[in-house]
């Protein structure tokens, strides 16, 4: 038997924390934990019998808990770095560039192609041309990595091109000291409390995604399988919950502009 805590929208609190005990299933597959989702659901719902239960991680039963987790959640942003092709070199700088390939590390490579083969590598490389994604979207995980200011740099707009789990191994964010502050849109958020700005971003995205936005708000309950209380402080079950209460009472615009007033709702 174990005991995890499930977060309820409330008009006082705007966020109301119960511990449920329930039947945990050890492991880590995604069989196991999806058996323990579902006995913390069953345990939610004999104790709150009317109310509808989501999980929000990828490992949810259903679908909008999946959207709307961290490492599926994906936003259109406009801070993220562009790469526009670069004009080929003139003639005579893709002969210099053939010249050198033929005598460094692609002089073996290119003895065992046919002239057709070997023109085409020139050709590749005379270009210079770097990848372009259509549209610059990222994860909300990598939202909230990129805006940290650090004792050593920040914000990294740079690591919006990457997945969540390259993101956090960056070396950029490894090796940049103590989180100081968040930067966001032209925005200084404080780094205290610890949950307020992976909260305020939450909140954001949701606005920008309001069919996710609509869908959550016909739910009562938040769970958050991944989420150890012990070892970390922010979860996005319970952000879910602030955003259900804000949004009936009609303070969610609030909040985003005055960061001063969700920090009193997240403390």
């Amino acid at each position: 038997m174990a005991r995890r805590p499930v977060f309820l929208a409330d008009d006082q609190q705007y966020v109301k924390t119960v511990i449920i005990p329930y039947d945990y299933c050890g492991g880590l597959t995604a069989e196991q934990r999806k058996s323990s989702i579902d006995n913390l659901h069953k345990a939610c719902r004999d104790q709150f019998p009317e109310a509808r239960v989501l999980e929000i991680t990828k490992d949810s039963p259903e679908a909008i808990g999946r959207a709307l987790s961290a490492s599926r959640l994906k936003l259109i942003v406009n801070t993220a770095p562009r790469f526009k092709k670069r004009k080929r070199f003139p003639k005579r700088k893709r002969r210099l560039i053939r010249k050198t390939f033929l005598k460094k590390s692609f002089e073996k490579k290119l003895l065992d192609k046919n002239e057709e083969e070997q023109e085409a590598l020139f050709r590749k490389a005379s270009q210079r041309t770097c990848s372009l994604k259509k549209t610059n979207s990222a994860f909300f995980d990598v939202l909230y990595l990129s805006a940290r200011v650090c004792e050593r740099g920040g914000p990294f707009p740079e690591v919006l091109r990457k997945r969540p789990y390259e993101a956090r191994k960056s070396s950029r964010l490894t090796e940049c000291g103590r989180v100081i502050g968040f930067r966001w849109e032209k925005k200084n958020i404080s780094a205290e409390p610890g949950t307020l700005f992976y909260t305020w971003l939450y909140l954001w995205a949701l606005k920008r995604l309001p069919t996710l936005g609509n869908q959550l708000m016909e739910y009562d309950i938040f769970t958050d399988i991944r989420f150890f209380p012990l070892k970390e402080t922010s979860c996005l079950a319970r952000a879910a919950a602030i955003y259900k209460s804000l949004r009936r009472k009609d303070e969610l615009e609030k909040a985003l502009q005055d960061p001063a007033f969700l920090a009193q709702i997240v403390a």
